[in-house]
């Protein structure tokens, strides 16, 4: 499991980086378009990743339950921290992109040799310790550094302050917490309820989600609607 979640974040990642990585090459010597797309990029991660961590934190052992059987649920609370894993391992990536694109490929190379070796060690003493959870915490805890210091030459070189960075996650966050919200409520009795509810409720949060997202970006011109948008442009 948790070499698959060491995978898991290429997915996701590489989309942003084939949408961003281009256009940072382009626009490189243009600080405010770089930062544009900065901010797209981040608009993405977070408008797909925010309504999943909702779901995972608050059916998680369920959800392994659907689709992995009885004899993962041991690894419930493994499979939370690597979502959260998989989250920051998402950004630093999509620095590593930008970094690329504006030409400081050098970075990656000096932050993989920090994050790896570190990474192993952490591995070796948490798992012996804690066992998977273990494992996963260290993965997580090896890449929490190298976001930091990610994030820090992001602000430096695109001249984007946190907050700015931060903002996008608003809509995503406010959607996610009122839809969520009553299953955080009535949790207990839809577990109960058996694997068909669940899937159904799932899927009918997920498009109530996306309806809400092109609503709110069509009426108000607020949220990831935009670059939602632009994405599906470019696939097409």
């Amino acid at each position: 499991m948790t070499l698959r979640a060491s995978v898991a974040p290429g997915f996701l990642s590489s989309v942003i980086t084939m949408v961003s990585f281009s256009a940072y090459a382009k626009i490189k010597d243009t600080t405010e378009k770089v930062q544009d797309g900065l901010l797209k990029s981040f608009d993405l991660l977070y408008a797909v990743v925010i309504p999943v961590v909702f779901l995972v934190m608050a059916a998680g052992g369920k959800l392994i339950l659907i689709f992995l059987g009885e004899a993962w649920l041991p690894m419930t609370n493994a499979f939370r921290v690597l979502l959260i894993f998989f989250v920051v391992h998402t950004i630093i990536d999509m620095a590593y992109a930008l970094f690329n694109g504006i030409g400081h490929p050098d970075k990656k190379v000096k932050y993989e040799t920090v994050k790896i070796p570190l990474t192993i060690i952490l591995i070796y003493l948490l798992t012996a310790r804690y066992g998977i959870d273990g494992a996963a915490l260290a993965m997580l805890l090896g890449a929490v550094p190298i976001l930091l210091i990610s994030l820090r030459d992001l602000k430096r070189l695109t001249r984007t302050d946190y907050a700015t960075m931060l903002a996008p996650i608003g809509i995503p966050l406010l959607l996610s917490a009122l839809l969520f919200a009553p299953v955080v409520v009535f949790k207990d009795a839809i577990l109960a309820r058996g694997t068909v509810l669940v899937i159904f409720l799932s899927l009918a949060l997920g498009l109530a989600y996306v309806v809400l997202i092109y609503l709110i970006g069509r009426r108000w011109n607020m949220g990831p609607y935009k670059t939602l948008a632009l994405i599906w442009q470019h696939i097409r």
